[in-house]
This record gives structure tokens, sequence and C-alpha cells, in this order.
């Protein structure tokens, strides 16, 4: 209750990622959990890195999840494994705008094609996502001829 002590919890996990429990959205690559107080709803939402996806859950109580939307990155950026995501507010001229970033390991397919034809000279990069948060799901409401990149190295992580 103060930030600083915590104690762990038995039931952990607390969204579990098994095969028996997800069936076909089972993802290798299940991790980089980002928490943050949903501002519609209230309570709390997860943004979660589920191998070429972001999944989206809700909480009221920092236990018990629901999952409440998914992204796709490839629809308007680069795809492939998704790492360290992050969903943020941030004020703008023409109001507030969420800002959806995400690290990606690129497909091999992807490495070394110039990026006019959705490709990178590196296998990792930050790219970001500008849109709304309706309080289930990040949407990507502003579109760009490429996709929208924070860090060309390959192991910078956004924090």
């Amino acid at each position: 209750l103060d930030y600083i002590h915590f104690t762990k919890y038995e039931g952990n996990p607390v969204i579990a990622n098994t095969r028996e429990l997800r069936g076909q959205d089972y993802a290798v690559d299940f991790r980089d959990p980002k928490v943050f107080r949903n501002p519609v709803r209230g309570g709390y939402s997860m943004v979660l890195a589920v191998g070429r996806i972001i999944e989206f859950y809700h909480s009221d109580n920092l236990i018990n999840w629901t999952k409440t939307g998914s992204f796709d990155p490839s629809i308007n950026g680069y795809y492939g494994i998704c790492e360290c995501p992050d969903c943020f507010v941030l004020s703008s001229d023409d109001g507030d705008k969420w800002i959806l970033s995400i690290s990606s390991i690129l497909e091999d397919d992807m490495v070394g094609k110039s990026i006019s034809e959705k490709g990178f000279n590196t296998a990792r990069v930050m790219q970001y996502f500008v849109g709304e948060f309706d309080g289930d799901t990040f949407i990507d409401t502003e579109k760009y001829d490429r996709p929208l990149i924070l860090d060309y190295g390959t192991d910078n992580y956004f924090l």
C-alpha cells in the first residue's frame, strides 16, 4: 500500500499463458507487462507483448484481469516479435494523444530492405503509433506513409 514494500502474491501468475488456457492464443513470447491507470473505465489497464501482437487487459484490483483488446502493429508498422510495450498519453496542440510504443524484433524478410519497401537495415527497431485509448484497447488513428521510429539502435529500450 505504500508503493515501497510488496508481498509476493501466492496466486501468480495472474495472467496464465498455457496452451490449455489460451488455446490458439498461446504464445512463446508472452512478456513485458506495463500497467497504467485506466482513465476511461477506472481501475487499471495492462499492455502486454504476446508474440507478434500487443494485448490489453483490465483489472479493478491488480489480481483479476480480463482481456479487453489487442493491437497488430503490422497493419501500419513493422511486424515481428513485440517487446517492452508502453501506452501513455501526451498533450499536444491538437489535444491529448495516446502513444503506443513497441520494441520489435523484425522478421528476417524485412531486414536489409529500404524503408520504402517496409523494411529496415537492422533486426530491431522501436516504433510508435499515435491514436486513442478507448478504455479497452489502443486505436491507431493517425496513419503515416511509413512506420514511425523512435530508435534505430539494436538494443535500446525506451522506458
